[in-house]
């Protein structure tokens, strides 16, 4: 795939490999292969947003660990 370019590259010699058959019963389709790559897509999506959550909640257990540890340093002053 190169930018909006989906490419079908067949080698039939290795078609007993494929795990996903082109057959003109179940053909892959342009519209196939779009959803394919919006899955693929979502998925890595998924995965910077999990990241940048995982991210933001450790600097705030960091934020709250220092709020914490001045409150209790003002307590005993």
């Amino acid at each position: 795939m190169f930018g909006s370019t989906v490419l079908l590259y067949r080698v039939q010699s290795r078609d007993s490999e494929d795990s996903l058959k082109d057959t003109p019963e179940e053909p892959i389709t342009y519209e196939f292969a779009m959803n394919e790559r919006a899955a693929i897509e979502n998925v890595e999506q998924q995965a910077k947003q999990e990241a940048q959550k995982a991210e933001q909640e450790a600097a705030n257990a960091q934020m709250m660990n220092e709020l914490r540890q001045k409150m209790e340093a003002e307590k005993a002053a």
